[in-house]
């Protein structure tokens, strides 16, 4: 099991390992959280912040590398200003249509 560390802010020219996008349920309802997650003294710290009600975004939850952590080493090819541009553009725009897709093509998925 792996835990991070939790900070409460990040700078946009900060390298970034990634930013993920999350369904989480809390006392008020299911919610989307953007979790950044970064490296500070050779540990991944991660900032969650919470976004609302996940009904209101139109695309499913995804994950944004920036980099990759092999044992002490590894690298990183993004900062945080980056990742979260490109989240941005992610949640302005819906791939498809799920229940369009599973229409036509007889594939069963559950949402």
């Amino acid at each position: 099991m792996k835990f991070y560390l939790g900070t409460n802010c990040v700078s946009d020219t900060e390298p970034c390992l990634g930013v993920a996008e999350l369904n989480r349920q809390t006392p008020n309802g299911l919610h989307r959280y953007r979790i950044i997650t970064v490296i500070r003294n050779d540990k991944e710290v991660a900032l969650e912040l919470d976004l609302g009600l996940s009904k209101t975004f139109k695309v499913d939850q995804f994950n944004i590398p920036g980099g990759s952590r092999e044992g002490k080493g590894g690298f990183i090819c993004h900062n945080v200003g980056e990742l979260i541009n490109i989240a941005d553009q992610l949640n302005g725009v819906q791939l498809w249509d799920k229940k369009e897709l599973s229409k036509n093509n007889n594939i069963r998925m559950s949402f």
